[in-house]
Formats: C-alpha cells, structure tokens, sequence
C-alpha cells in the first residue's frame, strides 16, 4: 500500500520552456558522479548556460523533440518538483531527424575532444545497429538521485514503449551498465557495446521491438 501511496504522487506530463532550469538541474545531479559526465560537462555557470540554451531551442524549435517530465506533488513539504526527465526524438511524417554531431560547439568549460568521440562514437554505432529505419530514441533519462529505484524511470519509459508500440516502431537507446538492467524490464536488448579506454566507461547500445496489438 505504501508503494502505491508513493506512486500517486508522481505525475508524468511535457515539459515546458519555464522547466528547462529545473531539468538542466536533474541531468547535472543525475550524472553528477560519473568520471565521463564531470569530463564532458563540469558543474560550471557556462555549461548550466549551454544545457539552457539548446534545450530550450530543441523544445521551441525541433518538432522531432519530445521533452517529458515526472513531477513530485509532495516534495519538501508540498511543494511540486521536477525529479526526472526523458528526451526522446521521433520521426515527425515518417522521416528521421538527422543530426550532424560533428557541427555541434561544446561549451567552452567543455572538454570538447572527449564529447566528439563519445558522442560520435553513439552517432556510429546507432547508424549501424539502425540503418535506414525509422524509429524512436530515448536520447536522455535522467532521474535525481534520491528519486533512483522509485519508479520515476520506468514512468518515463512507458511513454516512449506506449508510442513505439502504437506507430509499430522500434526504440532504440544508449545506456551505461549500471542502467541496463531496467531497460532490459521494458523489453530492450543489447545489440552493441562503445568502449572509451580514457575514462574506463562502457555504453551499451539496445533496441526494443514493438509488441504487437
């Protein structure tokens, strides 16, 4: 019964430009830990500055983006919070958005020759495992740390299993080992693995299928 009680007070909608603070907030504690995030984005006013900015232009601007949040309506004594978040990118008339990773600018705080090969290194293997295809992608799932093994990822992750399954689509995602294990609940499988010897980190790259009607 407390599960459930626990579950009532989280609610999923879409996220709007004025939350944009707030979820640049999530990812950074988030991924506050990892050797590989700290890196490629340090917990400085620029990089905070430059997550604002090109999510608050994807959200405007990209009719591919779809920006989700999960909201705590009893939070630090019933004040609402934002303690989580998804990015997912979807085909908008059947056609896939194709983005040049190589054209983006890193913020200047940045180290910028780690974010071109990790996240080149995602762009590759994506286009291997996915050819020509259409699909979905869960670009980013963050979830605040003291929300972790409450239900709030997997929130997240219905939504975007709920739309691949209604368009017959498949789901296609990148995840570190440590959160393998609740992709694998939602029915994703392992169909690759990027390696970064710098900074000893592993990714794994999973794709769902769609479940039939």
């Amino acid at each position: 019964m407390g599960s459930q009680n626990q579950m009532c007070r989280f609610s999923l909608a879409s996220a709007t430009v004025e939350d944009i603070p707030d979820i640049t907030q999530v990812y950074l504690q988030a991924f506050g830990k990892e050797t590989l995030s700290i890196r490629m984005f340090p917990h400085t006013p620029g990089v905070r500055k430059w997550w604002e900015e090109a999510n608050t232009d994807e959200l405007l601007h990209n009719p591919h983006a779809r920006f989700l949040k999960v909201v705590d309506a009893d939070a630090e004594g019933g004040k609402e919070k934002i303690v989580g978040y998804a990015k997912y990118v979807v085909p908008v008339d059947g056609k896939m958005k194709i983005e040049d990773v190589s054209a983006i600018t890193w913020p200047e705080d940045s180290d910028a020759d780690l974010c071109n090969l990790f996240f080149g290194q995602l762009d590759n293997n994506k286009k291997k495992i996915m050819g020509d295809r259409t699909y979905i992608v869960l670009e980013l799932l963050a979830t605040l740390p003291e929300y972790q093994g409450k239900g709030v990822g997997s929130m997240l992750l219905r939504w975007g299993c709920e739309q691949a399954d209604r368009d017959g689509l498949q789901l296609y995602l990148d995840a570190s080992p440590a959160g393998k294990p609740l992709y694998e609940k939602h029915g994703f499988l392992e169909r690759a693995k990027s390696f970064i010897p710098e900074v000893q980190h592993v990714e794994c790259h999973m794709v769902r299928s769609p479940k039939s009607a």
